[in-house]
């Protein structure tokens, strides 16, 4: 099952013009690849959310529905289109900033409404950049970080 789960995902992010390596990162993280997973929040292998399935429903003018976010395909086409416009917008937003890639993880996560407004509330010094941030996205963006290095590394251990 995890081969054919793999390959959708390869496809997917060929069409969408994804690394794969990171969208398996984001469903290691999410899912640990069971695609009935369910947080109470988001659901699906990439935990996609009521709010995000509404928003690129309306976006792309699609007519998925929350009980197909159980379904494998729908669910990582519709977490990939999220994931690519989370990225188009922090990159267009923040376009000499490299780290908008942490800014669209972090949003996958957290929701773009908390990183949009911690981005405007972190003083200019950065003194308070990490305190305003949950636990939870801390540990989401080490988890992933961990993950995308195992892809990349052909699978080998994540730790030695």
């Amino acid at each position: 099952m995890r081969n054919v789960l793999e390959e959708i995902v390869e496809e997917v992010c060929k069409e969408l013009n994804l690394d794969p390596k990171l969208v398996k990162a984001i469903i290691s993280t999410e899912s640990d690849w069971e695609p009935k997973s369910d947080s109470g929040i988001a659901r699906g292998l990439m935990g996609v959310s009521k709010i995000a399935l509404e928003d690129i429903n309306n976006r792309y003018k699609l007519n998925y529905t929350y009980e197909d976010m159980y379904k494998p395909k729908p669910n990582i086409v519709v977490g990939c289109l999220y994931l690519k416009w989370l990225l188009n917008y922090f990159k267009t937003r923040y376009p000499l900033n490299p780290f908008y890639l942490i800014y669209a993880l972090m949003a996958y996560n957290w929701g773009i409404g908390n990183v949009r407004r911690w981005l405007e509330e972190v003083p200019f010094d950065n003194s308070k950049i990490d305190e305003s941030v949950e636990q939870e996205t801390k540990n989401y963006l080490t988890n992933i970080s961990k993950w995308y290095k195992y892809f990349c590394n052909d699978k080998q251990p994540l730790l030695k």
